[in-house]
């Protein structure tokens, strides 16, 4: 009977990990399609991430950055989530 137990027992959850470019002073890049791709900034909403370490590091190499590295981080953590909405929010007036 322990056993059942044992697989019935929740599985921790994974955790997703993405990267992003960070130069040596901490600001990261904010991504090709904002400011013509040259911009670093340490607003976390700006940030660029990429889903591999490879990607990010292609990323880094094609634009020419130096004194870059990619930096992994977690997915939760790092991207803030819309809010989620109540049902009857749609029929009042404001």
């Amino acid at each position: 009977m322990n056993w059942l137990r044992f697989l019935r027992r929740r599985q921790p959850d994974s955790v997703r990990t993405v990267w992003k470019a960070q130069r040596k002073d901490g600001k990261c890049w904010a991504g090709e399609y904002r400011w013509q791709g040259k911009t670093f900034t340490t607003y976390r909403p700006l940030f660029y991430y990429w889903g591999s370490e490879l990607a990010c590091r292609a990323a880094i190499e094609a634009w020419g950055f130096a004194n870059v590295i990619p930096v992994e981080v977690e997915f939760d953590s790092s991207v803030k989530r819309p809010q989620k909405r109540r049902d009857n929010n749609h029929h009042r007036r404001r």
